[in-house]
C-alpha cells in the first residue's frame, strides 16, 4: 500500500464523522464543546451571556469604541468597573474587546507586585512600555499596523491600597498609572478598563479621574435575571433540565439566590453536574461497563443537593463576609479596649486579694513560728534550769559527805591524840 493511500486511510478514520457514523450515540460533550470558540481565553457563549447582562453603561463602551464621538469625547480612553467578586467584570471587559473586535491585553495586579521599594511601580511602566510597543508596531513594510487593543488589569486597587506595605510606593505607582492613561488621551486605538473589588482606600489623585468612568457591577436583582445566568452557566446541548424543572419550581428556587454572583452560579452548575454522575454511578448495576449517558438531565433533587452543598461551602469559608469599614473598626477596637480596662481591673483586684490573703498567711505562719520558738526556748530553760538544780543538789551532796568525811577525820585523829596523851600521861614517872 502507498503512503498516499495510507494516510488517506488514517485521515478517513480519523474524522469525526466517520468516528460518529460507528456509534452514533457515544459522541462527547467534550469533542463538541471543542468546537466552540473561545476568545481572551474565555467561551463565546459565555462572553455573549455576560455582555448581555452586563450593565448598559457597561455595554456602550463598544459603542465608544467603534465610533469615538459617541460620547462626543475622543479623549475618554478608559473606564473601572467595581463590584463584589465574581460579578463578572473581567469577563466582560474582554467580552467589550471581543463584541468590538479589538485585541484585549489581560493582567492581574499580582503580577506587577515586587519585593522592593517602587519595584511595582518600575514592573508597571515596563508592562506600559510593552503596551506601546504593540501600539506603535509596524509591519515588515514599515506602515503602522494599527493594532486596536484593550488594556485590562484586573484588580487595580491592589496596586493602589497596599498602604502598610514598607515596600510599596502607593505615590509613585498611581503616578505610573495615571501618566500612561492621560498619555493616551485621543488615542482611538487604546482603551484602558481597570476592575477592582473596592475603592475607597486608593489615592485621591486616581479617585478624581475615575468620576464618571466608574461602572458598578451587582449580583442579578431579578428572577429572571437569576434564571438566565444559571441557564447560561448550566444548560448546553449536553445538559438539559427534567421537565419536573419547571418555571414555577425555577422561580421558588432562586428566590434563595438572591445574592449569588454568576461565579457562585457556576460553581453552584458544577456540583449539580457532580451530584447527577455521583447518583449515576451509584444506579449502575453491578458488574455493569463504566459508561457515562452522554446527555445530563438536572432535576429538583440536584438543584437543591447542590444549593446545600455550596451553602454549606459558604458558611465554612466565611463567603460573603465583609471587612471592617473605618468605622466599625474604630468601633471594635473601642470595645476592645473597655472590655481590656474592664480585664486590667478585675486582674488588678484579683491580684490585689491574692496578695492580701499572701500577707495574711505570712502572718500567721509568722505567728506560729514564734509561738513554736517560744515554746521552745521555754523547754529548753526549763531543762536547763532542772539540769542545773539536779546538778546544784549532786554537788551539794558531794560537799556534805566530803565535809563529814573531812569532821571524821578530824575526830578520828583528836581521838587517836587524846589516846596517845593519855597513854603518855600513865607512864610518866611520879
Amino acid at each position: 500500500m502507498s503512503s498516499k493511500k495510507t494516510f488517506l486511510l488514517v485521515l478517513l478514520f480519523a474524522t469525526p464523522q466517520f468516528l460518529s457514523a460507528m456509534n452514533p450515540g457515544s459522541r462527547s460533550a467534550a469533542a463538541q464543546e471543542a468546537k466552540e470558540e473561545s476568545y481572551f481565553g474565555v467561551p463565546q457563549k459565555e462572553l455573549e451571556d455576560v455582555f448581555e447582562s452586563a450593565p448598559a453603561r457597561a455595554q456602550r463602551i463598544v459603542k465608544h469604541l467603534k465610533n469615538p464621538l459617541y460620547f462626543a469625547d475622543p479623549n475618554r480612553r478608559s473606564a473601572f468597573f467595581i463590584g463584589v467578586p465574581g460579578t463578572g467584570k473581567t469577563t466582560m471587559a474582554k467580552a467589550i474587546a471581543y463584541k468590538a473586535g479589538w485585541d484585549c491585553i489581560s493582567r492581574d495586579s499580582s503580577s506587577f507586585a515586587g519585593a522592593h521599594r517602587r519595584a511595582t511601580a518600575v514592573a508597571l511602566n515596563s508592562y506600559f512600555k510593552e503596551v506601546q510597543d504593540i501600539l506603535d508596531a509596524k509591519d515588515e513594510n514599515g506602515r503602522p499596523e494599527e493594532n486596536k487593543i484593550v488594556v485590562v488589569i484586573d484588580g487595580v486597587n491592589e496596586l493602589l491600597d497596599r498602604t502598610h506595605s514598607k515596600h510599596h510606593d502607593t505615590d509613585t505607582t498611581s503616578k505610573a498609572l495615571i501618566a500612561f492613561i492621560d498619555g493616551q488621551r485621543g488615542n482611538e486605538r487604546f482603551f484602558f478598563i481597570g476592575t477592582m473589588n473596592d475603592c475607597t482606600k486608593i489615592p485621591e489623585q486616581v479617585k478624581s479621574r475615575m468620576l464618571g468612568k466608574l461602572i458598578e457591577f451587582t449580583v442579578a436583582q431579578s428572577n429572571s435575571a437569576r434564571e438566565k445566568i444559571l441557564r447560561s452557566k448550566l444548560l448546553n446541548h449536553s445538559t438539559q433540565f427534567l421537565p419536573e424543572c419547571d418555571a414555577n419550581f425555577l422561580h421558588a428556587f432562586l428566590q434563595k439566590c438572591n445574592n449569588w454572583s454568576g461565579r457562585e452560579f457556576e460553581q453552584f452548575s458544577f456540583m449539580a453536574i457532580r451530584i447527577f454522575r455521583v447518583e449515576e454511578e451509584i444506579m449502575r448495576a453491578p458488574g455493569a461497563a463504566d459508561e457515562h449517558s452522554s446527555l445530563i438531565q438536572i432535576g429538583q433533587r440536584h438543584l437543591e443537593g447542590a444549593y446545600h452543598e455550596i451553602e454549606n461551602i459558604k458558611k465554612f469559608c466565611k463567603l460573603g463576609h465583609q471587612e471592617e469599614t473605618p468605622e466599625e473598626q474604630s468601633e471594635r477596637h473601642f470595645v476592645q479596649q473597655q472590655r481590656n480596662h474592664v480585664e486590667q481591673q478585675a486582674m488588678s483586684e484579683r491580684h490585689h486579694k491574692e496578695q492580701q490573703a499572701t500577707i495574711k498567711r505570712q502572718f500567721y505562719i509568722s505567728q506560729a513560728t514564734a509561738k513554736i520558738h517560744f515554746n521552745m526556748q521555754q523547754e529548753s530553760q526549763k531543762d536547763q534550769f532542772d539540769s542545773q538544780q539536779k546538778l546544784a543538789k549532786e554537788h551539794y551532796r558531794g560537799l556534805q559527805i566530803f565535809q563529814k568525811a573531812q569532821f571524821d577525820a578530824q575526830q578520828a585523829l583528836s581521838a587517836r591524840q587524846f589516846a596517845q596523851q593519855q597513854t603518855a600521861h600513865l607512864w610518866m614517872p611520879r
